[in-house]
């Protein structure tokens, strides 16, 4: 054989193909000068409540003490505010006593007795004034 017939053989011969896999269409993007940014809404701002400084866990009516929880630094001298239900009275802490001993300052997590002038009930909240 020739080569000329040779190159005309290898031409004639069947490729096997595989069928063409499905393409997704292409999107086209949009193109623009400048992006736009979505505009925030400011939120509106809540009224924060006064943090609890103390809860009552007991009150000893004959003597006029009540048994706080404390759950941020009470000092004396501080004005405080006793909340429960509709009933709120002011006064300042005048006298804190931890296991009958006198302190100037009750730190978190302590159960100190404070003498109070109204009588209050278990489960008021204390906020300063």
């Amino acid at each position: 054989m020739s080569p000329q017939k040779k190159k005309v053989k290898k031409a004639t011969k069947a490729k096997k193909v595989k069928p063409a896999q499905k393409k997704r269409p292409v999107k086209a993007k949009k193109k623009s000068a400048t992006k736009k940014r979505p505009v925030k809404k400011a939120k509106p701002k809540k009224a924060k409540a006064p943090a609890v400084l103390a809860v009552v866990t007991h009150y000893y009516d004959r003597i006029g003490v009540a048994i706080l929880k404390i759950k941020a630094p009470l000092r004396v001298g501080e004005f405080v505010i006793f909340r429960r239900g509709t009933q709120e009275f002011t006064q300042p802490v005048s006298s804190l006593q931890i296991e009958h001993k006198a302190v100037s300052l009750a730190k978190k997590g302590a159960l100190v007795g404070l003498k109070v002038k109204e009588p209050v009930r278990v489960g008021a909240i204390v906020v300063p004034a």
